[in-house]
């Protein structure tokens, strides 16, 4: 026993090790994963970081929750949404009119603002979750020892985009093989 062992049983019973943790159930997943993501973009955007819906987008992209994109759209809009809102009170739409007029040179158009900051804001997320399940792939790719994901098994070679049929790439594969031994 170290110094460190509690005679407590239970998930602290060791205080130098890491707790564990109950996962979520997986009916819980979806909902927290966007509260918090939508949580730490609007944290983040009254602090002026709207960088870190980019951040949000790559990290979701490259985890393997089930319906990730949808997960980031809804935070993201919920995020980016409520911020205008909570940012400028019951004149969102008047100073959106504002903004319209030196724009469009229209008053009226103040809830296109509204439109295109929210537009803006889900780009920059699918932009994120597209490197994210970019890098994903990429790294899978390498544990794999670089063969093709099961996806572009299908796709042509590059032998064969140059017009070169399989059989005759698989025989001059075979030949320097032959060469280099």
């Amino acid at each position: 026993m170290t110094g460190l062992d509690v005679p407590v049983a239970g998930p602290l019973a060791r205080l130098g090790t890491v707790s564990r943790m109950a996962r979520l159930p997986v009916s819980l997943q979806w909902p927290a994963v966007v509260l918090i993501t939508a949580l730490v973009e609007l944290g983040a955007g009254f602090l002026g970081l709207w960088w870190v819906t980019v951040l949000a987008g790559v990290l979701l992209g490259a985890s393997t929750l089930r319906h990730r994109i949808l997960a980031l759209l809804a935070a993201t809009a919920i995020a980016w949404i409520a911020g205008i809102l909570l940012e400028s009170g019951s004149l969102t739409f008047q100073i959106g009119g504002v903004v319209s007029a030196e724009v469009f040179n229209a008053r009226a158009l103040g809830w296109m603002i509204v439109v295109l900051a929210a537009g803006y804001a889900l780009l920059l997320a699918l932009a994120g979750a597209w490197i994210g399940g970019a890098a994903r792939r990429l790294a899978s790719w390498g544990k794999r020892g670089g063969q093709p994901a099961s996806a572009m098994a299908g796709m042509p070679t590059a032998a064969q985009d140059a017009g070169v049929p399989r059989q005759a790439s698989a025989q001059a594969k075979e030949q320097e093989e032959a060469e280099n031994v």
